[in-house]
């Protein structure tokens, strides 16, 4: 009988870890999303002021790739938010395959619909319209 005694003393600690972690995780990621946004957002907004500016910009390109990145970064940034918001860390939505052609086709479709904004003069930063990524 004593071969079937064993100490779990070391896998019951591991699993408490491991659950300590799994409850702290979503607090972790709420907070580094949080700490996030705000300076992603003052980034493009600083580089939208400097595109809407009146001036000769020899940095235009430079502020809309702030711009573009910023949005990307924000995107992210909420989605990481949406992820601390669920239960678990797989979207509450299930997969299925779909034909390349027709999820392609309905892009297609929704990118023809957006309005175009005409570009901005050269050597101007100026714009009518927030850029859109």
């Amino acid at each position: 009988m004593e071969g079937i005694a064993r100490d779990i003393t070391e896998r019951k600690r591991a699993e408490e870890v491991l659950v300590e972690a799994a409850r702290a995780r979503p607090a972790f990621l709420a907070e580094v999303s949080h700490e996030l946004r705000t300076p992603l957002t003052v980034i493009r907004s600083n580089a939208e002021v400097g595109l809407e500016l009146d001036r000769d910009c020899e940095h235009e390109e430079v502020l809309r790739e702030i711009v573009r990145e910023s949005s990307t970064m924000s995107r992210m940034v909420e989605d990481l938010l949406f992820l601390t918001r669920t239960k678990s860390a797989a979207p509450p939505f299930g997969m299925e395959p779909v034909e390349a052609q027709v999820l392609l086709a309905g892009l297609a479709r929704r990118n023809s619909a957006k309005p175009s904004d005409p570009p901005a003069p050269k050597g101007s930063c100026a714009s009518t319209s927030v850029i859109e990524v």
